[in-house]
């Protein structure tokens, strides 16, 4: 009889879903005794609570940084993290106390940690005693609401953010360190030579150097200013734009295009291709959202970031400037200064560097971990 295990995520940012997708392939590809359940733990949680939770996620970030970061300096407080828990248990709880009846899993793995509160009260009232594991998938940083139950497993994706639990009083023997998890097609290196061929195929200019703004589902902040600062710097590169789901992006970004004419510009909405457009570009232009610039430097590529959540990302960033895999400048005009100096220069330190990283895919040994639990 198979083992079932219930994967739960959020919908409140693309890497918690990657990340439980990339295991789930795994586990579907390389172990026949196991059975896994992917749900959303919001599946039928209160529309308005979802609405506020993943939609002001959003808009948050794009449209009311300040705000973001102010909620997200309050969930550094025990207090304010505490009712956080308790307000979200009371709306998920009962869902998932009904998922977890009927699938009756041996493991339960979290992506998100809004879930793992409701999950323990669903368990604690059901009398099952079933393992949980929660994968913190922010690789650098985090706040109190991530590791405020200190009995469950934890996987992270740095020693530094191991270091912020410990001092949360988190037990050792409960924290595993593990790369990050990316999908496995960005391990593999497409040959150089095949580059033309990709680029004939996405009709991009073959004499051109390449800038490529990547934002992730919603696109990127200040878009319009970038966009406008590019054409007006006549690098003389061929600029792709993926917008993602913001309509409003995709719409402006053509009516960019059609003021200045003289600017090779291409646009896309949401792309599966993604993989394909890192590694013909040169430079890519991004904000820190994990999963990106782990894709970007998986590809080999330089990545220019322009923004980033002060309380959530700086280790992030940090990551990228302190390794010179990457440089950031919140300054638009200086970015794309900048990203115009690294297309004349000489790119080879940055790729030596990204090189030195040596990064690695652990998304087998992180599964044969939790099958180990």
């Amino acid at each position: 009889m198979k083992e079932k295990y219930l994967f739960l995520y959020l919908k409140t940012w693309w890497w918690h879903i990657s990340t439980a997708k990339a295991l789930e392939r795994y586990f579907a590809q390389n172990f026949s005794d196991t059975e896994i359940v992917l749900a959303d733990g919001f599946q039928e949680t209160n529309k308005m609570v979802q609405s506020i939770v993943i939609d002001g996620y959003t808009k948050a970030q794009t449209y009311g940084k300040w705000m973001y970061e102010f909620l997200y300096l309050c969930n550094k407080s025990y207090p304010f993290a505490k009712l956080n828990q308790h307000l979200m248990s009371f709306f998920t709880k009962p869902y998932l106390q009904k998922l977890i009846q009927q699938e009756r899993p041996s493991k339960i793995v979290i992506f998100h940690f809004f879930l793992v509160k409701p999950v323990l009260k669903a368990l604690k009232e059901l009398w099952l005693d079933i393992p949980v594991v929660t994968v913190v998938t922010d690789p650098f940083t985090g706040t109190r609401t991530r590791f405020m139950e200190k009995d469950i497993d934890y996987v992270v994706f740095s020693e530094r953010i191991k270091h912020y639990a410990l001092d949360l009083w988190v037990a050792e023997k409960n924290i595993k360190v593990f790369p990050p998890i990316i999908h496995e097609k960005f391990l593999i290196p497409i040959d150089k030579e095949k580059i033309p061929d990709i680029k004939k195929l996405h009709h991009i200019s073959l004499d051109k150097k390449v800038i490529l703004l990547l934002g992730g589902g919603d696109g990127l902040p200040k878009w319009k200013t970038i966009l406008k600062e590019l054409a007006q710097s006549k690098t003389g590169a061929h600029i792709i734009i993926v917008c993602g789901r913001n309509k409003n992006l995709f719409d402006q970004a053509h009516k960019i295009k059609s003021d200045y004419p003289q600017l090779s510009l291409q646009i896309h909405g949401f792309v599966d291709f993604a993989h394909d457009l890192l590694n013909a570009s040169d430079i890519v232009i991004s904000k820190w959202w994990p999963a990106t610039i782990f894709e970007i430097l998986l590809c080999g590529k330089i990545p220019l970031i322009h923004t980033y959540m002060r309380e959530q990302e700086k280790w992030n960033v940090e990551f990228v400037v302190d390794n010179k895999v990457g440089k950031y400048e919140k300054n638009i005009k200086k970015l794309t200064h900048i990203a115009a100096q690294m297309l004349d220069g000489d790119l080879s330190s940055y790729q030596d560097a990204i090189k030195n990283l040596d990064l690695k895919i652990w998304t087998k040994e992180i599964a044969e971990y939790i099958k180990s639990l």
